[in-house]
């Protein structure tokens, strides 16, 4: 009877507690005793997960293997709204991003049957790629250290919001193969590219003589038993048991999601829970027989001045917590995936959600948390130790900074909690950093090679910035202020801006004594933009930065416009409104 009373007790006090260590920052390690007597782990994913849980809700399917065994299996919330169908562990949905290591093992795979290498030039297979001055490999395609800007961020930056699929075949002849500059030199930075993977597919096509999706599943799917796994490229192509995707309006309702653009060897994949399981496997069984696998695949990227970049051929090797782990993510209209793999525990996570109004990743790093207690309490003293830094002096670091000479506006914020990073680095280049002193950063995403510091300098209240974003060491960023133009100064900087690398124009007008930037027309839809001064001849935007350029006689002549993925390029001032 008394012990009845006891496990009684216990279990009432775990109703109570639990709730408190999952919403807590990661689960830290001073719960992890407590966690692991009061709660089964299965339950604890069914909290973590609970808001997805609810009728007529968009959800997500989440597995937790060791080995090839299930730890925990179960859907959240529906597949369909619309026809009220749960998920199921056969239910497909998208990769979307994560789709990448594919495309890299497809390359290993045929590197090792001598039909290409990884260090060939890309224009040996796409000779009407512009002809750049220093060499491309497939290599840096897959490693995201080409220097080619990313097309649907340049899409993004002149205004595109198409209500149609915009098809592969536009992108690569009015998008990848019209952009002539490079964002940096070929091998010097980590720069997330989409450009380079959908590149990869059209080089596998070329090399195989057969369609990506066709070579995917003959060479990829089919060996591996992956048999509900597909390139789906475009929306039209409806595979069964598909979940729906569902984005959030600012109607407050759930959405059925459009895919905008034709995606391949960058997002394409089309999988399943248990699917995944098989591809994961392959990891330790290497059934393709991929020489030094999974290590080609895996291995960190040198860069040219010696850093090493988390990403390898399309999937980051990071240390999480202490633990070394694969990772990567997906996520865009209406979907997002997230994997963690961890090789020494031989643990995955795996997670499909087909909502966007809840960013996923923070969850299933609590999963992950809960999976691997033990191991991270055990780590939690090896890993590099951060505990030193001075949170409270990153204050004094926030505001804009500007390197008058590319037109870059960097503005530096502290973040979110969730965003697991100390600053995010907005304006034209968007990274999130994490402290390693008290005044330098390292990029948080595997996705990016950036490492920051800031200088402070005698007798001035903020410091200079100095951002290696791989155009030959550290580029230097001055603090500014937002600056007052008065409209008669504003009025200079108006007229049409036509850029070679682009096919639409860019106009720029006053509009409330303000200058506005208009993007938009053929597949990109009309965008107004608010153009802010920090310096008498430098603007930027949300993910946009830009500096105007004058002629002898002071008349504005051109611009250096620049993005968070797509940087530099030059516009010059036309007659005529387009």
């Amino acid at each position: 009877m008394i012990f009845t009373k006891i496990l009684l007790k216990v279990f009432f006090i775990a109703l109570v507690l639990i709730p408190n260590f999952l919403t807590s920052e990661a689960l830290g390690t001073e719960h992890f005793k407590e966690f692991q007597s009061l709660s089964d782990m299965s339950q604890s994913v069914d909290m973590i997960f609970s808001e997805f849980n609810k009728p007529q809700n968009p959800g997500a399917n989440v597995a937790v293997v060791r080995g090839d065994k299930y730890l925990h299996a179960k859907g959240y919330g529906r597949m369909s709204i619309e026809y009220d169908l749960p998920w199921t562990l056969e239910s497909r949905s998208r990769l979307y991003s994560a789709s990448k290591h594919f495309v890299g093992v497809a390359c290993l795979l045929l590197e090792d049957q001598g039909k290409l290498t990884l260090e060939d030039d890309i224009r040996k297979y796409l000779p009407e790629m512009p002809q750049y001055a220093q060499k491309i490999t497939l290599r840096h395609l897959l490693s995201n250290t080409s220097g080619i800007r990313d097309d649907e961020g340049t899409l993004n930056m002149f205004g595109f919001n198409a209500t149609y699929p915009i098809s592969l075949e536009y992108i690569y002849d009015n998008v990848i193969t019209r952009m002539k500059k490079l964002n940096f030199s070929p091998g010097s930075a980590c720069l997330y590219s989409n450009s380079g993977f959908r590149l990869i597919a059209m080089i596998i096509e070329r090399v195989s003589g057969k369609s990506f999706p066709e070579w995917m599943e003959q060479n990829i799917f089919k060996p591996l038993e992956m048999n509900n796994t597909l390139v789906a490229q475009y929306d039209y192509e409806v595979a069964e048991n598909m979940a729906s995707g569902y984005d959030w309006t600012e109607e407050g309702r759930f959405k059925k999601a459009r895919l905008r653009v034709g995606t391949s060897g960058d997002g394409g994949i089309v999988s399943t829970i248990p699917d995944m399981l098989k591809w994961f496997n392959n990891f330790r069984s290497n059934r393709l027989g991929i020489h030094k696998f999974p290590a080609r695949l895996v291995d960190k990227t040198k860069l040219g001045d010696g850093r090493i970049s988390h990403y390898g051929l399309g999937i980051n090797t990071i240390d999480y917590r202490g633990i070394r782990a694969l990772h990567h993510g997906g996520g865009a209209d209406g979907y997002q995936f997230q994997f963690y793999r961890f090789p020494e525990q031989d643990l995955t996570v795996i997670v499909f959600a087909n909502r966007t109004d809840v960013h996923i990743r923070p969850m299933v790093q609590k999963v992950v948390n809960v999976y691997l207690s033990a191991d991270l309490q055990e780590r939690e003293g090896e890993k590099k130790n951060y505990s030193s830094v001075d949170s409270k002096k990153h204050e004094k670091l926030k505001g804009l900074y500007v390197n008058a000479d590319k037109g870059l506006v960097v503005d530096v914020s502290i973040p979110e909690k969730w965003a697991n990073a100390d600053l995010y680095m907005g304006g034209a280049v968007g990274i999130r950093m994490r402290a390693i002193e008290d005044f330098e950063f390292e990029s948080v995403s595997g996705y990016s090679s950036e490492v920051a510091r800031f200088d402070f300098i005698e007798g001035k209240e903020r410091p200079n910035l100095l951002l290696n974003i791989g155009l030959g060491g550290d580029t230097l960023f001055s603090p500014v202020d937002e600056i007052k133009l008065s409209e008669k100064e504003l009025e200079k900087f108006t007229g049409t801006f036509k850029c070679d690398e682009i096919s639409e124009p860019i106009q720029i007008i006053v509009k409330n004594q303000k200058l506005v930037m208009k993007l938009g027309r053929g597949v990109l839809s009309l965008q107004w933009k608010t153009l802010k001064p920090v310096l008498p001849y430098v603007f930027y935007t949300n993910y946009r930065s830009m500096r105007f350029f004058a002629d002898k006689d002071g008349n504005i002549s051109g611009m250096l416009l620049n993005g968070t993925h797509s940087r530099f390029f030059e516009f010059t001032k036309v007659e005529g409104i387009f």
